[in-house]
C-alpha cells in the first residue's frame, strides 16, 4: 500500500514540471529552430543573390532585345519569299527607316511597289524590342564604344556587297519575285538581282552596344544574319 501511495505521488510530480523548451521558435520533442541571427543572415544571402541575377538580367536584355529582332526579321524576309513562291505573285519587304519600322506586303498593281495596301504583317523595332533600331555602318563609327566597325580607318560592311546603309535595297524594299529571289522590280522584261543588307542596333542610354547585319542573298533569296564581334563580320 506504501509503495503505490508513492508511485502515485511521482506521477504526480512529473506531470506538474513545467514544459522545457530548447531553442527559439523550437518545435515537438525539443526539436531547435532558428535563432533571429540565422534568419538575418540567410536574407542578406537571399538579397545578394536576387542583386546578381537582376543585374546580369539587366544587362543581358539589349543582346536578347537585338537577336530577337534579328530572328523575327529573317522569319518575315522568309514569308515573303514563300507567299511569292505559293501565289506566283512578287512580294515585298518595305523599310521606314526613319522609324525603324518595315511592313510585307504583296503586289496589288502590276509593275508597282506599294507598300501602303495588301499588307500582311507590320513591325516597329523600338515598340516590339526595346532599344533596336536600324542603324548606318557611319553611325556606328561614331557611337559604338571600343567597338568600331572599320577597318583601318575605312567603314566594313557586311558581307558579300552588303553596303553602308542601314538599308541596302532599291528605294529601301526587297522584292521577292515568283521563283522566290531578290530582285530589283517586280516588273517583268530583264531579271535584275537585288541583293541587300539591314543592320540592327541596340542602343543603350543613346550609345550603340552591339550590331548585326541581316544579309539577303540574290538568287537564293535566302538570309544570313551577321554579327560584329569587334573585328569582324561572324555568322
Amino acid at each position: 500500500m506504501t509503495t503505490t501511495t508513492a508511485t502515485t505521488a511521482d506521477h504526480s510530480l512529473r506531470a506538474e514540471r513545467p514544459r522545457r523548451w530548447s531553442g527559439w521558435l523550437s518545435g515537438p520533442a525539443g526539436q531547435r529552430g532558428f535563432t533571429l541571427v540565422e534568419l538575418m543572415i540567410t536574407v542578406a544571402i537571399i538579397g545578394i543573390g536576387v542583386s546578381i541575377a537582376s543585374a546580369h538580367i539587366v544587362t543581358s536584355m539589349p543582346h536578347k532585345h537585338l537577336m530577337g529582332a534579328a530572328r523575327n526579321l529573317v522569319m518575315d524576309f522568309r514569308v515573303a519569299r514563300s507567299q511569292a513562291i505559293r501565289e506566283g505573285l512578287p512580294y515585298f519587304v518595305c523599310f521606314d527607316v526613319a522609324n525603324s519600322k518595315y511592313a510585307v506586303a504583296r503586289v496589288t498593281k502590276p509593275a508597282e511597289v506599294d507598300c501602303s495596301t495588301a499588307v500582311v504583317k507590320s513591325s516597329a523595332l523600338p515598340g516590339n524590342y526595346v532599344g533596336v533600331v536600324m542603324n548606318t555602318i557611319v553611325d556606328l563609327k561614331i557611337r559604338t564604344p571600343d567597338v568600331v566597325i572599320s577597318n583601318g580607318g575605312v567603314a566594313t560592311p557586311c558581307p558579300s556587297g552588303g553596303g553602308l546603309l542601314a538599308v541596302n535595297f532599291n528605294n529601301s524594299t526587297a522584292v521577292y519575285n515568283s521563283r522566290g529571289q531578290s530582285v530589283a522590280s517586280a516588273a517583268g522584261g530583264a531579271l535584275l538581282y537585288n541583293p541587300g543588307a539591314v543592320y540592327l542596333s541596340s542602343v543603350v542610354k543613346g550609345v550603340v552596344t552591339e550590331t548585326v547585319c541581316i544579309r539577303v542573298l540574290s538568287v537564293s533569296g535566302g538570309s544570313r544574319v551577321y554579327r560584329w564581334d569587334g573585328a569582324a563580320w561572324v555568322l
